[in-house]
């Protein structure tokens, strides 16, 4: 069943935007919720709150409360600048689609104004429900689609936004139906393993081993790889894959750490030095006595582009196999956002690519307030989507949706930082470098503010 809503004419203070650094590249800003913090300090409270260059977070008082009905709204199709947000509400991922609205509505009252008019609309999960609710959207008057959620979804829209003539912003990350009038909101993995390996090699890591989960997700972080290594001065030394389903990984750590090839040259080495005699031979003998192989794995860095139980099962069959994770950086993606990665060992020290946490930390805990539970990365997704809209509605020379607006070259900044749309349809941002520390994540290299010079 479709669901049209509409969040219209909200009575809540607007905030200003986002000012620009310099008049010739400026930062076009989707509208960032406020700091919710004591006025004289940053979120721990001490010191000055962290700021991004070119940019001014207002200190206000806005709350969000959930609204006591489940659809309080009502539908306003017609309305001037109409904009459709297409989610799963109904069907196996509903839950991920109410926890997006969730979200959205969030900003739509945190910072949209009485001309906002949000209309929401039901894609039970399939690309037919996303067909059929996309017409609905055009024929109520959408200015633009945000949505749907999946990849098959956002391939049925393309023809009807393009027949009418409208964008539509995905919050999917498969490029593959990626070209206007599709852009796609969802973060790129290519960027983050791109990212994640420039760094490495400017810190000394030029060995790369890759373990790839089998399917296209494993080709794909495969060929980005590749790429990166390329264009950074890496060599790509070892590749293995293993099953993402599975739940034994000893075999593949255990090959992929040619723990036998090791472990058979240092019995050599043994075998040969128990048959001498002088003293440095006997000393040499004696402290490989302590060690369970010999010579490097052929690798001074592993990509691995999972986070979960598979990380969490890898990571110590890694070192149980004599890959020392002091000496050989592990290294991954945004899915490796999780500060609980601290509490295993072989994981701490480990860097990935992720955008900047600094507003999403100050969403996440007024959305948990207003909802009783964290939410997701699609959900910031959501919020972004709409913090863009609102930018949009608000341009210079009025309302605008069009393909030159969404590719500002300047881009926008929001919860997940500095983002920008490009010609094939899918995104830049500016990622940071997260080091996993004990139970905690640090920022060792932080996302670039503007797009000048970025690589990524």
């Amino acid at each position: 069943m479709l669901l049209g809503l509409t969040l219209a004419g909200c009575q809540t203070p607007q905030l200003p935007g986002l000012q620009p650094e310099s008049s010739t590249q400026p930062v076009q800003s989707a509208t960032l919720p406020p700091q919710q913090q004591p006025a004289t300090g940053g979120p721990s409270g001490t010191g000055a709150a962290p700021q991004k260059t070119g940019t001014v977070i207002p200190d206000a008082e806005l709350s969000f409360e959930r609204p006591q009905t489940e659809t309080p709204l009502t539908a306003v199709p017609g309305a001037p600048d109409g904009i459709a947000l297409l989610l799963p509400l109904s069907g196996q991922r509903a839950s991920v689609g109410r926890a997006m609205l969730d979200a959205a509505q969030m900003a739509v009252f945190d910072i949209a104004g009485e001309d906002f008019n949000l209309m929401v609309y039901d894609t039970q999960g399939t690309p037919e429900g996303a067909e059929d609710a996309a017409r609905l959207a055009v024929a109520d008057g959408a200015r633009i689609v945000l949505g749907p959620l999946y990849g098959r979804s956002a391939a049925a829209v393309r023809p009807i936004v393009a027949a009418a003539g409208i964008n539509s912003v995905a919050f999917s990350n498969d490029r593959s139906v990626a070209g206007p009038p599709v852009y796609l909101m969802g973060l790129m993995p290519q960027q983050q393993i791109e990212r994640v390996i420039r760094y490495a090699v400017q810190k000394g890591y030029r060995r790369l081993g890759l373990l790839l989960p089998h399917g296209s997700y494993g080709d794909l972080v495969l060929e980005s790889a590749r790429a990166a290594s390329i264009g950074a001065g890496a060599e790509i030394t070892r590749i293995a894959y293993y099953d993402p389903l599975a739940t034994d990984f000893t075999e593949t750590a255990r090959a992929f750490a040619e723990y036998d090839r090791r472990r058979e040259a240092l019995k050599i080495q043994k075998d040969e030095l128990a048959g001498r005699t002088d003293e440095i031979s006997r000393q040499t003998l004696a402290r490989l006595q302590s060690m369970d192989t010999l010579g490097d794995p052929p690798y001074d860095a592993i990509l691995i582009p999972e986070g979960g139980n598979v990380l969490r099962t890898i990571a110590p069959l890694l070192a149980y196999y004599d890959v020392d994770t002091r000496r050989v950086k592990l290294l991954g993606t945004a899915q490796w956002e999780d500060p609980s990665l601290g509490t295993e060992p072989s994981l701490v020290g480990g860097w990935f690519a992720a955008p900047p946490a600094l507003y999403r930390e100050n969403f996440a805990l007024r959305y948990e307030a207003a909802f009783g539970r964290r939410p997701s990365g699609l959900a910031a997704l959501a919020y972004d989507s709409i913090a863009l809209t609102v930018s949009l509605q608000r341009g210079e020379t009025g309302p605008d949706f069009g393909g030159g607006a969404l590719m500002a070259e300047s881009g926008f900044v929001a919860l997940n930082g500095l983002f920008r749309f490009v010609a094939d349809g899918t995104n830049q941002r500016g990622l940071a470098i997260f080091e996993i520390k004990d139970r905690a994540l640090e920022v060792i290299d932080a996302a670039p503010e503007r797009f000048d010079g970025l690589t990524n």
